[in-house]
């Protein structure tokens, strides 16, 4: 199952969203708009952060 939770870590993620999906070890970080449509930015392991600090390379 896959929970919204508004990314606020190091990097300024503010507005962002992140969807684990534990079994697999990956992160989808993504942004809703006003009409819930979903832009995802990125889908990766989290290892050490990372997968955050290129979202914030990213935006």
């Amino acid at each position: 199952m896959v929970s919204p939770w508004v990314i606020r870590v190091g990097n300024n993620l503010t507005g962002l969203f992140e969807g684990k999906l534990r079994g697999e070890g990956l992160r989808i970080i993504y942004k809703l708009d006003e009409t819930n449509s979903m832009e995802i930015k990125a889908i990766g392991v989290r290892e050490d952060e990372e997968i955050y600090d290129i979202v914030a390379k990213r935006i």
